[in-house]
């Protein structure tokens, strides 16, 4: 994948500032994101904490991850495993998470100038929520539009009231 690069060099950017770690896991020390180095965690879903770890394990994350600091600490880089595909990089062998995928080649294509990221309801908790936070580090967060009808895109919106999988959010 010819990303890898940049998205490894975000994730050592991440882990330089201390807004990543690695893994309390000496078999598997993947990269994560702490959500708490975001101030605005959770802003684009507007869902509350047990609402978003209930998600994220529905959705593909991995709340219960041993050796991670919070349950919604975001997987930026997963150390390579048997039978799964993997990269060698300054990081180890693995591969990138989903969020940080997206953040990294957003900037490197868009440049940090762009405020909308936008996405169908069931992807705003996790993908949206999790990959503004290291998308926007060292920025001022700005409050745009996030989700929602184009006839709505003049006013912020949020994931709020969004009808996902089986009428959930």
């Amino acid at each position: 994948m010819e990303a890898i690069p940049e998205i490894v060099e975000a994730i050592g950017k991440l882990l330089a500032s201390g807004a990543a770690y690695r893994a309390d896991d000496p078999e598997y020390p993947d990269v994560y994101f702490d959500r708490n180095a975001s101030g605005h965690f959770g802003y684009e879903s507007n869902y509350d904490i047990p609402t978003m770890t209930e998600f994220f394990a529905e959705r593909g994350g991995d709340p219960d991850r041993v050796g991670k600091r919070d349950p919604l600490d975001a997987l930026l880089w997963r150390m390579a495993r048997p039978g799964e595909p993997s990269w060698e990089s300054e990081l180890g062998a693995g591969r990138p998470g989903w969020h940080i995928e997206c953040s990294a080649i957003a900037l490197n294509r868009l440049g940090d100038g762009f405020d909308v990221q936008a996405a169908g309801p069931t992807w705003c908790f996790p993908h949206t929520t999790s990959s503004a936070p290291p998308t926007s580090r060292g920025r001022p967060h700005r409050q745009a539009p996030r989700h929602g009808p184009a006839s709505q895109q003049h006013r912020p919106v949020r994931c709020r009231g969004a009808a996902g999988v089986g009428g959930r959010p």
